[in-house]
């Protein structure tokens, strides 16, 4: 895939840095702790916990988006999601080692190392921000093609500060006729044919290919030419995939979509997902079994009607089935309307409870008996209802293709977008849950998850 290599390198190395942070800050905690002379028989007695220690910030610096290049550009997002991260490593790590309220490896030596580690961790990402600003990491890149696509690359790329990509300039079709010499403020180098000579001229690392008109055997034959020497071949979407986090769909077609569907996770990844499923919903309607009381009586204290609404909603393949959740709205919140409503941003609707139970989202916690029971599953692509699937399905293309899979409690999509209301902010949605179909895995999983509870948190959504 376009940019994965180039991605997981720049992560590694990340990873690699935080690492040698991470026991600096042990070893320095340990030296202002107990001495010079002490510091080196401490860590080498607790180098087992400390290892282990190690691992769940990595984990959870991960998890935290700490590694995702695109979203290092703001140095007070960095600095807030530094320390947020590292305070939930350090309740994590004593979670697992110091439940009994005594810190094996010392609360003193803890307390320094993480503050140690904030300083060291948010430096090194300043660090990178800086010189990605400077240029330092910048590849060479070229862009095939003149059209929309290529000017839509340029804007991207532009709006990315810490894309790491330069591009040198464009690459036109040979039968392009441009009255300007320019695309977007980039120069045309000049034709596909002569692509082999303008990429070892300028010392070009990486192609972007945004079209194979108007002859994609031609096309085709010259970057593979590239191709052997070592440049990277790149497309338009995996370009979005990398630095958006999600699929355009103005550059989708059913080719690319059926071969990316055939990817989906094999059956001992489905199996295991299934699995967390299960330990998911049973783990979560255990813990928020309070939680659930008091919304109970809130909501039936608040206004009349049922506690609970079911509602018909469209799962895998199609198939229909009915979601549970917390009323939110006036009882019969649809009579008069003539059938089914967006929900709106300030929806009269909505009861002042049930405000706060969806900013919460804890309107959505009875949904883990639709997963316990094979229904959707805890990550997926929401599940719409079956008017809104038929009138979506007719005006946005593709749209069909999120029934490919499990719709989930919470998804890729409504951690980066809010909730819909009208068809261009869902056909904005499809585009991020392509993006999770073609990419799913444990770990998407869990990043996802993490997302969802900062939301709920915060407070943020509706």
């Amino acid at each position: 895939m376009f940019g994965s290599a180039r991605k997981k390198r720049f992560e590694l190395y990340l990873i690699v840095i935080d690492t040698i942070l991470l026991c600096a800050a042990f070893y320095l905690a340990a030296m202002i702790r107990f001495g010079f002379g002490k510091s080196f028989e401490y860590i080498r007695i607790n180098t087992g916990p400390l290892s282990v220690t190690v691992i769940i910030f990595l984990s959870l610096f991960y998890l935290g988006g700490l590694y995702e290049v695109r979203r290092l550009s703001n140095y007070l997002k960095i600095a807030i999601s530094v320390c947020i991260t590292v305070v939930l490593s350090m309740l994590l790590s004593s979670f697992i080692f110091y439940a009994d309220i005594s810190f094996k490896v010392g609360r003193g030596v803890f307390a320094i190392n993480s503050l140690f580690i904030i300083i060291f961790v948010t430096a090194a990402r300043f660090l990178f921000v800086l010189t990605a600003s400077k240029k330092v990491f910048d590849q060479n890149v070229i862009i095939v093609g003149t059209g929309e696509a290529a000017k839509d690359v340029i804007n991207t790329l532009n709006k990315c500060p810490t894309s790491l990509y330069n591009v040198v300039g464009v690459i036109r079709e040979d039968n392009q006729k441009i009255s300007d010499n320019l695309v977007s403020g980039h120069r045309i180098l000049g034709k596909i044919n002569e692509i082999s000579r303008i990429v070892e001229e300028n010392k070009i690392n990486i192609i972007i290919l945004t079209t194979f008109e108007p002859d994609k055997k031609k096309i085709l034959e010259n970057l593979r030419i590239c191709r052997y020497r070592g440049t990277e071949i790149i497309n338009v979407i995996s370009l979005y995939e990398e630095l958006e986090g999600q699929i355009p769909l103005k550059y989708v077609d059913d080719e690319w979509l059926f071969a990316s569907s055939v990817k989906y996770p094999n059956f001992h990844v489905k199996k295991l997902k299934r699995f967390m499923d299960i330990m998911g919903s049973l783990l979560g309607l255990i813990l928020t079994l309070p939680v659930c009381f008091i919304a109970a009586m809130l909501i039936k204290f608040d206004s009349k009607g049922p506690i609970f609404y079911k509602q018909k909603r469209v799962g895998r393949f199609g198939k229909v089935f009915r979601v549970i959740k917390f009323r939110s709205m006036i009882n019969r919140a649809e009579k008069g309307t003539g059938g089914p409503v967006w929900s709106q941003e300030k929806d009269p609707r909505i009861t002042w409870v049930g405000r706060w139970l969806r900013r919460l989202r804890i309107d959505e916690i009875p949904q883990l008996f639709n997963i316990l029971v094979g229904d959707m599953s805890l990550i997926g692509p929401r599940p719409e209802r079956p008017a809104f699937v038929r009138e979506l399905s007719e005006k946005i293309s593709f749209y069909p293709e999120r029934l490919y899979v499990q719709p989930g409690l919470t998804g890729w999509a409504q951690v980066n977008y809010p909730y819909t209301s009208n068809i261009e902010q869902a056909k904005i949605k499809l585009q991020y849950d392509l993006y999770y179909i073609k990419n799913v895995s444990f770990f998407l999983d869990c990043l996802i998850l993490l997302k969802t509870l900062k939301i709920a948190f915060l407070g943020r959504g509706r």
